[in-house]
């Protein structure tokens, strides 16, 4: 993925897309899999929202995962190894992942 896809991805969520459980499903899971797979991307691309609704949706989402096949511990080591230049982001990112895994042990 492209920076502009992750982007359009973020532009695009809606808190008002929550009310549909199905669509909350697949958006949680792809959202996972895109910091799972592209952890930098996601991490540099939500740290250049100055609009605290995106952030704070996303961040809001990453600490309710939906699906309990998420491999949690994977994706934190993901996050922990990645170096990006906004580490605010990344550390509020590490911090929801982390509020995830506990919730689900």
């Amino acid at each position: 993925l492209h920076e502009k896809h992750v982007a359009f991805y973020f532009r695009n969520m809606s808190s008002e897309c929550t009310t549909n459980v199905e669509f909350s499903q697949m958006n949680n899971e792809l959202m996972f899999k895109v910091l799972k797979f592209e952890t930098k991307v996601f991490i540099d691309v939500l740290g250049q929202y100055k609009k605290r609704t995106v952030l704070d949706y996303v961040i809001t989402e990453l600490e309710k995962p939906i699906h309990d096949g998420i491999d949690l511990d994977e994706v934190l080591t993901q996050i922990e190894n990645v170096t990006v230049e906004d580490t605010v982001t990344k550390q509020l990112v590490l911090e929801a992942v982390r509020i995830a895994a506990r919730k689900l042990q």
